[in-house]
């Protein structure tokens, strides 16, 4: 066993002395942000959640409409609250003209606007307000082991999405046209009319007599210093692709006093009471 030198042991006294003594090093953002959440007031386990009523949960499966199933949810959850009969919605109704309505931006922007799966949240709303909804027994087909795969159904829709591209004629009728073979063929063409409860029903009329919610309660929010607080706004992702503007945006909770809140809260409601879910006459 070899020695250490008198030279040696003093470097490394003097190396443990000045790591000892060194200060700290400065706290790292992941610290400061456990740090904080540490500090704010939090559930400590599942028993702390208020449970609030809902369906039992779907398997999403092989789908990319994460958007629609939670959605879809939360309008279900929301009429079991409000006392309103109980029925399982359809998730993929949405999904169908949510498709159309792409390809027809698609079209009119000259392939610049975005033309695949993702959404939000007003995906599903937009689409109650312009073609109504169904239950799911009367429209969404699991296969035969019970899930959702609609791996077929994205790839024939990026080839045509593709192909229209390359081809470069953007006939919206004939376009829209080949883009509902491809639905109809993966989801099935929506039935205009269907029987629930032993009445019949067209997707409006069972929006407006059934699903019924106040949907001019529904605000959505953000919370951006890119744009001006207590205003409405677009949400600036990919997924936004109607540009909608109808999002509420709030200063964070310590930021806006409650009852600025409250009175910025009304207003919004007012102006969703105004242009959300408008009759036009049917």
């Amino acid at each position: 066993m070899q020695h250490r030198s008198p030279f040696l042991k003093q470097l490394l006294w003097s190396t443990l002395s000045l790591c000892l003594l060194a200060p700290a090093p400065a706290q790292t953002m992941q610290d400061k942000l456990r740090e904080a959440l540490e500090k704010t007031p939090h559930p400590e386990s599942a028993a702390d959640f208020q449970s609030v009523p809902h369906l039992p949960c779907l398997n999403q499966d092989k789908t990319l409409v994460c958007w629609s199933f939670a959605t879809t949810s939360f309008v279900e959850s929301e009429m079991a609250r409000l006392k309103l009969e109980s029925v399982r919605l359809s998730v993929f109704y949405p999904v169908y003209w949510g498709y159309m309505e792409k390809g027809r931006q698609f079209v009119r922007t000259r392939g610049s606007s975005r033309c695949g799966q993702g959404d939000l949240f007003t995906g599903v709303f937009d689409g109650y307000r312009e073609y109504g909804a169904m239950p799911a027994s009367v429209y969404d087909k699991p296969s035969a082991d019970g899930g959702f795969d609609q791996s077929r159904l994205y790839a024939d829709l990026g080839s045509f999405i593709e192909g229209v591209k390359l081809e470069g004629k953007w006939d919206e009728k004939r376009i829209l046209a080949r883009l509902k073979k491809i639905l109809d063929r993966h989801l099935g063409e929506p039935p205009k009319t269907f029987s629930h409860n032993g009445k019949s029903y067209t997707p409006k009329s069972f929006l407006a007599e059934v699903v019924r919610l106040p949907w001019s309660d529904y605000v959505m929010l953000t919370s951006f210093e890119s744009a001006p607080f207590n205003t409405f706004t677009e949400l600036e992702v990919p997924d936004n692709w109607r540009h909608n503007t109808n999002f509420l945006n709030l200063a964070a909770q310590h930021q806006l006093p409650q009852r600025a809140a409250a009175r910025v809260l009304r207003r919004a409601q007012r102006r969703a009471a105004r242009r959300v879910f408008r009759r036009h006459g049917d």
